[in-house]
């Protein structure tokens, strides 16, 4: 199971192994049908997994203009003979963003000598700010002119987000396609039922009826899971 959720650069998340668990066991269940349901269950793991994945890509990409950002507004103040721990830890504080709190915290804890525990963990859960907060480290050992690993930085933060746009444009159609075919399912479904709901009830009524509708289901879930991994296999 790691072995093909690595390949699908997913994690084992227990949120989505509780949906996927609860799905497959109610529709198994009203369908007298476990092997849909154990099919339907897994594809809405993996459907969850992706939807998470996704959640944290566009939490990224938003820490990586608020980092950007940062190294803009501090690298001027460390370029003025302005302590990097003190531009680092003004320019954090501008910016409304957790990991900016996380990086003051950071900074602060380290100048008292008290990193780690919450601290610690609290920044790892921004990892471009960590980047931040070890290049400080490796520069207050080292020495040096820290504005230049800042412009560095910068710029490599720059062209991750242009190359970002670029991939998004041209995935956009993609994730229409997979939204439009969720959208479908279920608005067929209420429709049907709106419309014609005695037939529609007849047909739930049956063993047949509910082992198509199960089908449906299962092939819907899963063909929103490959077009994620198609989209996710063209970045």
């Amino acid at each position: 199971m790691n072995s093909i959720l690595s390949r699908l650069d997913l994690e084992l998340h227990p949120f989505a192994l509780l949906g996927g668990a609860l799905g497959g066991v109610a529709l198994g269940f009203w369908s007298q049908a476990p092997f849909l349901g154990l099919i339907f269950g897994l594809g809405a793991f993996v459907l969850i997994a992706q939807i998470l994945q996704q959640r944290r890509s566009a939490q990224l990409g938003d820490e990586r203009t608020n980092v950007r950002q940062l190294l803009e507004q501090a690298t001027p103040l460390a370029r003025s003979g302005v302590p990097l721990e003190t531009a680092l830890g003004q320019a954090a504080a501008r910016l409304e963003y957790p990991g900016g709190a996380a990086l003051t915290a950071a900074l602060a804890a380290n100048a008292a000598g008290r990193f780690g525990g919450r601290i610690e963990e609290a920044l790892r859960r921004w990892p471009l700010s960590e980047l931040v907060f070890q290049l400080y480290l490796v520069h207050r050992e080292n020495g040096g002119d820290p504005t230049r690993f800042m412009d560095a930085f910068r710029s490599s933060l720059g062209m991750a987000d242009d190359l970002a746009k670029k991939k998004q444009l041209a995935l956009l159609q993609i994730r229409w396609q997979a939204n439009m075919i969720t959208l479908f399912f279920f608005l067929v479904l209420g429709l049907s039922i709106v419309n014609a709901g005695v037939f529609y009830a007849a047909l739930l009524g049956t063993e047949e009826g509910r082992t198509l509708t199960s089908i449906s289901a299962c092939l819907v879930t899963w063909g929103r899971v490959v077009l994620n991994v198609l989209a996710r296999t063209m970045e």
